[in-house]
């Protein structure tokens, strides 16, 4: 009997710890090594490709914390958003990242763009 509660016990304890060690070498996994495949964006109005291309410019230098291309990426912005219909929201964030100097009120506003 005592053979067997220790059988059982195991047998649970080896049940629970798997689980755990399958999500502990998912957590550790390296993902550097693996290949990303990236898909360019294709966008049916060029006006819009513009638009994203100048925001992925703005993103980049704020991000890398580069003021001087993100007041130049957004006075860019402020030209191609100038030829989209509807956005006037954006246009507005847009041109008060050019017009500030403070990389972090221009970080700020750049999440108004974001959403």
């Amino acid at each position: 009997m005592k053979n067997l509660k220790k059988g059982v016990l195991a047998l649970l304890l080896l049940t629970l710890a798997f689980p755990y060690a399958q999500e502990k070498i998912k957590l550790n996994h390296d993902h550097s090594k693996m290949e990303m495949k990236q898909t360019p964006l294709e966008f049916s109005n060029e006006n819009m490709a513009n638009v994203y291309e100048h925001y992925e410019h703005i993103k980049n230098d704020l991000v890398g914390s580069n003021p001087r291309d993100a007041q130049k990426g957004a006075e860019m912005l402020n030209e191609a958003l100038g030829k989209v219909e509807g956005a006037d929201a954006a246009l507005s964030a847009s041109q008060k990242i050019a017009a500030t100097d403070n990389l972090k009120v221009r970080q700020k506003v750049a999440e108004v763009i974001e959403y």
